[in-house]
């Protein structure tokens, strides 16, 4: 019988509203591989980033949950030098950039969908991609099947979107927070990105498209000397789409 899943790590959805820019759009429609600071490429995934400004509405609500999370899965985390919980090692997913397009805002790293993804991490799993939408007419509109390369016209670096995803701590490769993508809803509009890519004829296909991102944040922990719980839960966020 397999162990009871240990409720820390269960999966919390949030939708990230309203509309922020996102980078890195080619990955929303073909899973890239991600090359680690050490040079190694994984296995490749979806994703996307969203710059997330600091006046954003629902940003301190991000940061609480993250935490949250993060204190519920490694609660015996502290600092020495003042016995309180410290995200000191853990891996976030919001950070802050020294990227020019970026500054100003915290960098929501979202990584391949969780929802409908297979138990486990088998060689050959399905890799479901997240689902893409836009609005038109008041209506939810899903690109699918044949119409989801039409989704491209769409999107580009620094289109404002919607996101549904999923926050969840883990415990391996040193442990924290990482952050699923599940749904996103074109906006069709907000200004183009320049410079986002060291290589800015690699729109689609790039083979290393997430390198673009890994090893380029600062320092500066956006949870540093955090020394409270959140009040309360945050209350579910789901949204029928």
């Amino acid at each position: 019988m397999a162990a009871p899943q240990n409720p820390a790590l269960a999966p919390v959805d949030f939708n990230v509203n309203p509309p922020v820019p996102i980078i890195f759009v080619d990955t929303l429609l073909a899973a890239k591989p991600v090359r680690a600071k050490d040079g190694t490429v994984g296995a490749p995934r979806y994703g996307v980033n969203a710059l997330i400004a600091m006046d954003h509405p629902q940003m301190q609500q991000m940061k609480d949950l993250i935490i949250r999370l993060a204190m519920a899965a490694f609660p015996d985390r502290r600092d020495p030098s003042t016995g309180q919980w410290s995200s000191v090692g853990l891996t976030l997913p919001l950070k802050s950039s020294d990227k020019e397009y970026a500054k100003g805002h915290l960098v929501l790293n979202a990584g391949k969908p969780e929802r409908g993804r297979p138990v486990g991490n088998e060689p050959g799993a399905l890799l479901v991609p997240p689902r893409l939408w836009t609005i038109n007419g008041g209506k939810y509109v899903q690109f699918d099947g044949p119409t989801r390369p039409a989704f491209a016209q769409l999107v580009w670096d620094g289109v404002l979107a919607s996101l549904a995803v999923q926050f969840k701590a883990y415990l391996g490769m040193g442990g924290g927070v990482t952050c699923y993508l599940n749904d996103v809803v074109t906006m069709n509009s907000g200004d183009k990105i320049e410079g986002v890519r060291a290589d800015p004829a690699a729109r689609f296909g790039h083979a290393d498209s997430f390198a673009q991102y890994q090893g380029h944040v600062t320092a500066h922990d956006p949870a540093a000397g955090y020394t409270g719980v959140p009040a309360s839960p945050a209350p579910a966020l789901t949204q029928n789409w």
